[in-house]
């Protein structure tokens, strides 16, 4: 009994056992605490000679050549990546290929472009999200696109932008510009493509201004007359443009955008249609301008360009004294013409549907012939049996007996009293002749008579 009471006592309870063991094994936390730390330091050490051991030359370049394969120059000066996910890039030049030979190239530079890119969200859900804020020496340029699988946004707000360092515009023009452009962009793509695009787009220009009096003004996709070798135009006020493209199913229709002014009034409408790449995409615009008779009367150039306009450009009433022009082409490649003239595709698909006419019209004249030859057979038939006369009774007979007499016999059929039934007797045919041939035959009788008188002196008697 004392024996087992000695070994009771010599065991510790489990609370105080499990509290040794941790006691015991406290000396081993420092260890593990700095084999931890060292661990992390390892990983930064790293992470930090990965990221300044990126080959950012490399990346702008291979930037610079997957653009430049879309149809964009663009060069970055520098750029940098945050191990997190932002890009930062600097001075980033957007040049365009000269249109004409004497144009001077004007490119489009952003000082600043921040990216971000949620590198978390493409890990745990599969999404891109993409982030664009530029800055520029003057206006605000920001972007967003988002990608979940089936569906993408795109996001564009561009603010207090110059008009001349809108991208392109200042480099076909030529002519000094001047103004504040501002765009913004809100597009759904359905199945991540954007000619199944929806949304909206609104583009407004305040206190535009074009021309100085001393530089040639140029129009985008005018190759003939006196436009396309410039003409020198003064500064025009083009007033305040603005208006809304509404978007559905990559087609976009413009809500009539009109500007007013003392010199000039402008009104576009049309639209656009959305392809994938979208410099595919398609144009198809309307512009109308009235330059007013003051400004025609104050610069003889701008007189001499409203009389000496193409046919094509001149509207019809009632939007006489109006020039009219079409801005069709892809978005890369505009081509302006006159309203009353036809762009290749509109000349194909006018010659088509005169082709589908002169088809529509030989057949229709091939049924009408059908139709004429049809009626002309029913009335001659109609005719052919309102002249033939109704057999019926006597007329029967008498017809019969003309063709039996034709035939050479005529059957008759005698009396019932003559006691001879069922029997038909046939009357030899006699031909009927007339009174001259009859007159022959009496006196070719007569003649032989007399001759065979004269030979015997008496008439012949029977033999």
């Amino acid at each position: 009994m004392s024996a087992d009471l000695d070994t009771n006592l010599d065991t510790p309870p489990p609370v105080v056992s499990i509290l040794s063991r941790l006691l015991g094994l406290r000396r081993y936390f420092g260890d593990l605490r700095r084999i931890a730390l060292g661990g992390l330091c390892l990983g930064a050490v790293l992470l930090a000679t990965v990221w300044l051991s990126l080959p950012t030359r490399a990346a702008l370049w291979r930037i610079s050549h997957e653009l430049k394969s879309r149809g964009l120059i663009v060069s970055i000066e520098d750029i940098s990546v945050k191990p997190w996910g932002n890009v930062t890039a600097t001075n980033v030049t957007w040049s365009f290929p000269p249109s004409r030979t004497e144009e001077i190239s004007v490119p489009f530079v952003v000082d600043e472009v921040a990216i971000n890119v949620s590198i978390l969200s493409y890990l745990l859900f599969d999404e891109i999200s993409v982030e664009l804020d530029g800055t520029l020496s003057d206006g605000t340029f920001w972007a967003e696109f988002t990608q979940d699988g089936e569906s993408s946004a795109l996001k564009i707000n561009v603010a207090d932008l110059p008009l001349h360092m809108v991208p392109k515009i200042q480099q076909t023009m030529n002519a000094p510009l001047d103004g504040v452009f501002d765009f913004e962009a809100d597009l759904v793509l359905e199945d991540n493509k954007f000619q199944s695009a929806k949304g909206f787009v609104d583009i407004s220009c305040l206190r535009c201004v074009i021309g100085d009096g001393e530089t040639k003004l140029f129009i985008p996709g005018v190759s003939t007359g006196m436009l396309a070798k410039g003409v020198m135009s003064p500064a025009i006020d083009l007033g305040t443009l603005k208006g809304r493209i509404s978007v559905k199913d990559g087609e976009g229709v413009a809500e009539e955008f009109v500007s007013q002014s003392d010199d000039i009034t402008v009104k576009i409408s049309g639209g656009f249609h959305l392809k994938d790449p979208v410099g595919l995409s398609r144009l198809s615009l309307v512009i109308k301008l009235h330059v007013s008779e003051a400004l025609q009367d104050a610069n003889d150039n701008i007189h001499l360009l409203i009389n000496t306009a193409s046919t094509k450009a001149k509207m019809d009433p009632p939007d006489d004294g109006w020039l009219g022009f079409k801005l069709r082409g892809s978005i890369g490649r505009p081509k302006f013409m006159g309203i009353k003239s036809l762009s290749r595709e509109e000349r194909l698909r006018a010659n088509r549907e005169k082709r589908r006419e002169r088809t529509r019209s030989r057949d229709q004249k091939r049924r009408e012939r059908k139709a004429t030859n049809a009626a002309k057979k029913a009335k001659k038939a109609k005719k052919k049996k309102e002249k033939s006369p109704k057999i019926t009774g006597t007329a029967v007979e008498t017809a019969t007996e003309t063709a039996l007499t034709n035939a050479g016999t005529i059957p008759r059929s005698p009396p019932p009293e003559a006691g001879v039934g069922g029997q038909v007797f046939e009357r030899p045919f006699v031909p009927e002749t007339s009174s001259a041939e009859e007159a022959q035959a009496e006196e070719a009788g007569s003649g032989e008579d007399r001759a065979g008188t004269s030979e015997t002196g008496h008439e012949p008697g029977p033999q």
